[in-house]
């Protein structure tokens, strides 16, 4: 496998809450682990997002020791990298100015604690592709903007490819 992943959170939320949990699928978990040793990328917003504040060791969960001890990838600080912070501000423009999307989409997406923009903007700048369970928005519509910015969509116009989740466990043999 050449390509490099970086995995939205809702990628690991639903795998942790809906479909595989800990004490049912551990060996999805261990696989995962493999997996990310040399194919993906956690971003600093991205472990945020699934932590949302540091937490002492008994308020931890099992997404949050997995995080801390399993998560094998590397780890990325966006905001700290020039081209980066660069592609960002363009996506940023780019919601601001498309006539898809309405002042709530621009509010949402311009929050820096927001993840999404800034795994477009990481996986344009490094050339990577995106695992999200959101879908492109098929109503996009000029005389009808949205308040409901979705990966996909800008990724596209960025030239970055997405993925669903389930396809990336077909790309990497997940087998239970």
């Amino acid at each position: 496998m050449d390509n490099k992943y970086i995995l939205d959170s809702n990628t690991f939320i639903a795998s942790y809450k809906q479909f595989y949990q800990f004490e049912t699928f551990p060996s999805y978990w261990k696989k995962l682990s493999q997996v990310t040793k040399n194919s993906v990328i956690l971003l600093d917003c991205i472990f945020s997002e699934l932590s949302q504040s540091r937490k002492k060791e008994d308020e931890m969960d099992d997404l949050d020791f997995w995080l801390r001890d399993e998560y094998l990838g590397n780890h990325l600080k966006e905001s700290q990298r020039q081209d980066i912070l660069q592609k960002y501000a363009e996506i940023i423009q780019y919601v601001a100015s498309s006539p898809f999307y309405n002042e709530k989409a621009l509010r949402n997406w311009s929050n820096p604690n927001i993840a999404d923009p800034w795994l477009i903007a990481t996986a344009c700048c490094e050339g990577i592709v995106i695992v999200t369970n959101e879908v492109a928005n098929g109503k996009l519509h000029a005389g009808s903007p949205t308040g409901a910015v979705k990966i996909p969509d800008v990724a596209k116009e960025f030239g970055v490819h997405t993925i669903s989740l389930f396809d990336f466990q077909k790309t990497f043999q997940f087998r239970f």
